[in-house]
C-alpha cells in the first residue's frame, strides 16, 4: 500500500507539473497575439486562463507555432 502512495504521489506531481506548464504557455503565447486582430484562438486562449485544464490544453498547442 506504501508503494501504490508514492507512486500516486510521484505521477500526481507529473501530471500537475505538466499541466502548470501548459497553462503557462497559453498565457506566453496570448501575449504573442495581442498585437493582432481577434480570432477565435485568442479567444479560447483568455478562456483558458480561467479555466486551466482547457488552457493548458491549448499552451501545448504553441508547439505547431515554433516549428
Amino acid at each position: 500500500m506504501k508503494n501504490l502512495s508514492l507512486f500516486v504521489f510521484v505521477f500526481g506531481g507529473f501530471v500537475i507539473f505538466l499541466a502548470v506548464g501548459g497553462w503557462v504557455m497559453n498565457i506566453i503565447k496570448i501575449f504573442r497575439l495581442v498585437p493582432g486582430e481577434i480570432t477565435t484562438e485568442f479567444v479560447l486562449r483568455v478562456v483558458g486562463i480561467l479555466a486551466a485544464p482547457f488552457g493548458a490544453i491549448m499552451g501545448y498547442q504553441m508547439y505547431r507555432d515554433w516549428e
